[in-house]
């Protein structure tokens, strides 16, 4: 263990004493031995200290590399995207794309859109049945219309979101790069949401807009179920309305189309009896309730305000069969959905009638699409031990020479000061030293300097003299051009730093951008947000769509005090209907811009990167712009 632990020992001293005898400045023959070793040391400590800091320096400093790839596939692509988000840039060799190559939908409907209720043969059958022979709450009156009713909407919903899928699918997806996996699903699904919400809010329209047109136009019932006829002088004119009798209410088919009461299956009034109507639908002979259907004063309401769950059930229907035979060939609708068995009619329609959408995204077709010939992204690095070290080998040489060449003159300076030290003590106070003028102490320093590099040698093992002081010369000019050259290609180079600010504020934003505006990059957390979370809109009506004129607790009450004892030309007998309509056009409105509204606020801002608050305020008053454009044209 003792002869282990001397050998390092030993190493110690021997580079211990290696190092003080160590004389590098050896063929100086105008310094004496003492200053040559000094002249040495300086040399080494301060070339130590030098390479020590520049290495230090280099280590701690960024270096931003750019790399290309050629060719990358798909999951060279996703691995790049998620480790380089920000500097990753994968230009598309085809910029513009249709929907239909890598997005698909296939909605699902509900049951009774597929069922044979809604089967021209069924309908047939139930069509051929005498109605004027029951009730007016009896629902074998409004069962063929409403059927007929059913079958037309899910045509008219399937027809819709066919032409919307069409013109969506045809559409071109037009991206200059390849888009991120989450950002690309980002974009589908709100294409796919902003197509729900515009049909739903279509559909809401088209709801709305027939009843205003029935109410408006005062459409009588084929049915005769929103007026009773009257005998008068051997014509027949309509001359009575029809009142239903909703629990605890009365409700009569002048104020309201949406009148309904329970559906039924009643009595059947003999042909020969003659029947006050009026007074037969007050008082009807009742057999059974159907659960869930009502009738009213016309089919479409008062399909609207029923519901299908008798016919999830098979006891239901064979109840109902002994009076509407053709139901004999109809079977319980599917249970499994996602609405509830007593949802209104009125809660599909507005749901499109869909249980789900099936919508896919096909990241793949659309990289393949794309197909990027290259893609090149920059990291920051901060210690590479490569860049080091020929950072060290440009540096070493230059360095060097010049502690070489100031390592002696550094002694120098420091012996004349210990020598000046010296004199000023030996000499008489009042005794003037001889000094030279300042003219002759330059002329004699520049002769000196000339004299010095005339005799400098920097190549001494040479075995001509002469040719080591013109390779010295050469060396020296060569340095000092390089030296040039470098200072002024950093001075006119433009260095590239990436810098990175963690969570900014919306103040530390709007000044950075204000700095470095084009290069400035900030990745969103959000891919998307909604419309509602950036922009408020409130909207304010005419005035005559808050006042009493269409209020039913006020004004329209007035009117049916007197509706039935008076004549219809009175003013009393029809004003109710023009305020009623100008009721429904306040309602229209405001449900339209509702509706609107909600397709809006849903709609997602989508972003990768924060913009800034002009190109913001530009993007959002051009959104409101068409917000209400598009609402006027409705």
């Amino acid at each position: 263990m003792k002869v282990a632990t001397k050998r390092p020992t030993n190493r110690i001293k021997q580079l211990h004493n290696y190092v003080l005898k160590l004389n590098i400045y050896g063929d100086e023959s105008d310094s004496t031995l003492i200053d040559q070793l000094l002249s040495t040391r300086i040399f080494l400590i301060l070339l130590s200290i030098l390479l020590l800091l520049i290495i230090v320096y280099i280590i701690l400093s960024v270096q931003t590399h750019s790399v290309t790839i050629q060719s990358p596939s798909e999951s060279t692509f996703t691995q790049l995207s998620q480790q380089y988000p920000s500097t990753l840039s994968c230009p598309c060799s085809h910029t513009s794309v249709r929907h239909d190559w890598f997005l698909s939908l296939n909605p699902q409907y509900h049951s009774i859109c597929t069922s044979r209720l809604v089967n021209q043969s069924f309908i047939s059958l139930l069509s051929s049945a005498n109605v004027s022979e029951h009730y007016i709450n009896d629902y074998r009156i409004m069962a063929t219309s409403h059927f007929q009713i059913l079958a037309l909407l899910c045509r008219t919903v399937r027809q819709m979101i066919d032409d919307s899928l069409s013109e969506l699918l045809s559409q071109h997806y037009t991206t200059s790069e390849v888009v991120s996996n989450e950002t690309f699903n980002a974009q589908m699904n709100h294409l796919v949401e902003q197509l729900k919400t515009t049909n739903i809010a279509n559909i809401k329209h088209i709801r709305d807009s027939l009843w205003l047109h029935m109410f408006y136009n005062a459409i009588l019932s084929g049915l005769k179920t929103n007026f009773c006829l009257k005998h008068s002088n051997g014509s027949v004119v309509a001359s009575d309305i029809r009142s239903y009798y909703p629990p605890n209410a009365i409700c009569d088919c002048h104020g309201s189309i949406d009148c309904t009461t329970q559906a039924t299956i009643t009595k059947l009034v003999s042909s020969n009896a003659t029947v006050n109507p009026t007074t037969a639908a007050r008082n009807p002979i009742r057999l059974f309730v159907i659960s869930g259907l009502k009738v009213g004063c016309l089919p479409y309401n008062s399909l609207l305000q029923s519901t299908l769950e008798c016919f999830f059930n098979q006891s239901c229907i064979d109840r109902i069969e002994k009076y509407l035979p053709a139901l004999a060939f109809v079977s319980p609708l599917s249970d499994h959905s996602r609405f509830q068995q007593n949802a209104t009619v009125k809660h599909l329609l507005d749901q499109l009638f869909i249980e789900s959408w099936n919508e896919i995204n096909n990241f793949t077709a659309y990289f393949q699409s794309c197909s990027p010939h290259s893609c090149t992204y920059s990291y920051d690095q901060r210690f590479n031990i490569l860049y080091v070290i020929v950072k060290l080998i440009g540096i070493f040489g230059g360095l060097k020479m010049v502690l070489k060449f100031s390592a002696p003159l550094i002694v120098k300076l420091i012996r004349r000061a210990q020598t000046c030290r010296c004199i000023c003590k030996t000499v008489d106070k009042n005794e003037i030293p001889i000094q030279q003028s300042v003219k002759e102490y330059l002329a004699s320093l520049v002769q000196k300097i000339k004299t010095k590099l005339k005799t400098l040698n920097l190549f001494p093992l040479l075995s001509d003299e002469t040719d080591g002081l013109y390779s010295t010369r050469l060396y020296i000019i060569s340095y000092i051009i390089g030296i040039i050259v470098l200072v002024f290609y950093t001075s006119i180079s433009v260095q590239m730093r990436s810098i990175t600010v963690h969570e900014p504020s919306l103040t530390e934003y709007e000044r950075l951008y204000a700095k470095y505006g084009r290069t400035l990059i900030c990745p969103c957390r959000h891919l998307s947000v909604s419309y509602s979370s950036i922009i408020h809109l409130e909207v304010e009506y005419h005035q005559v769509c808050s006042s009493e004129f269409i209020d039913d607790n006020v004004w329209l009450s007035y009117f049916n005090m007197y509706i039935r004892s008076l004549s219809q030309s009175d003013f009393r007998f029809e004003g109710s209907k023009l305020f009623r309509i100008l009721q429904s056009l306040c309602r229209l409105s405001n449900e339209t811009v509702r509706n609107q509204l909600r397709v809006f606020n849903e709609t997602q801002f989508i972003n990768a990167h924060v913009v800034s608050r002009d190109t913001f305020d530009i993007q959002t008053s051009i959104l409101i712009l068409q917000l209400q454009q598009q609402v006027t044209k409705l």
